[in-house]
């Protein structure tokens, strides 16, 4: 059995799906300049910026929904109606009722463009992508050279400093992604023929959004 890929089914099916380190869109560029000064010294001041998609990822369940042995790799569906889902709070001291728990994962799915473009089916594999990632690196490379006749000898020393503009502001340069919407199956209920899963779904923290809460 194939393990630790995003499914919705049968984990040995060869579904197609999206590449987990596709990048579909990167913008690079570069800015150098070199002044050589005592006839034995050069110094170049580099700049290297680049902008692209931010890391792909799923929409899962927590825990194993289709009992493979694997946990939170199963897609989820994604719900076009109250009846297609059942809910249940956090725990005991969760008092939400169904309607407010379906309101709030509603209200979850209608602000996620991906989510509320694919009711009724399985989020595909790695199909969302996370902001976009600018990243600033510099490098100052300093030369110390001898010409001898025909022969240069050249000694030089490199300081980089890698993702510059996360020193000026914290949040640059960071990957974003989305953590904060989990669902988790805990157990069937109904008759022989028929059985409804319940869905537990958990109410966030202070540092995510507060949509489940």
């Amino acid at each position: 059995m194939w393990r630790d890929r995003y499914v919705s089914g049968n984990p040995n099916s060869a579904d197609l799906s999206y590449s987990t380190y596709l990048v579909k869109n990167r913008f690079i560029a570069n800015f150098s300049y070199r002044k050589e000064y005592l006839d034995h010294l050069g110094t170049t001041f580099s700049l290297f910026y680049q902008l692209q998609d931010g890391p792909r990822y799923s929409y899962t369940y927590g825990g194993d929904l289709n009992n493979d042995g694997l946990s939170g790799n199963d897609l989820i569906y994604i719900p076009n109606s109250k009846d297609e889902i059942a809910l249940v709070g956090d725990n005991a001291q969760d008092t939400r009722s169904s309607d407010q728990l379906w309101s709030q994962l509603n209200g979850y799915i209608n602000q996620d463009n991906y989510l509320n473009a694919h009711r009724g089916q399985y989020a595909k594999r790695n199909a969302l992508v996370g902001k976009m990632i600018g990243t600033l690196d510099i490098r100052i490379a300093q030369d110390v050279f001898l010409n001898t006749g025909s022969k240069k000898h050249q000694l030089q020393i490199t300081f980089d400093i890698f993702n510059f503009g996360n020193m000026i502001n914290k949040s640059w340069g960071v990957a974003q992604s989305k953590w904060y919407l989990k669902l988790q199956r805990i157990k069937c209920t109904g008759t022989t023929n028929i059985l409804l899963p319940l869905f537990r779904c958990y109410q966030s923290d202070s540092a995510h959004q507060h949509i489940l809460k």
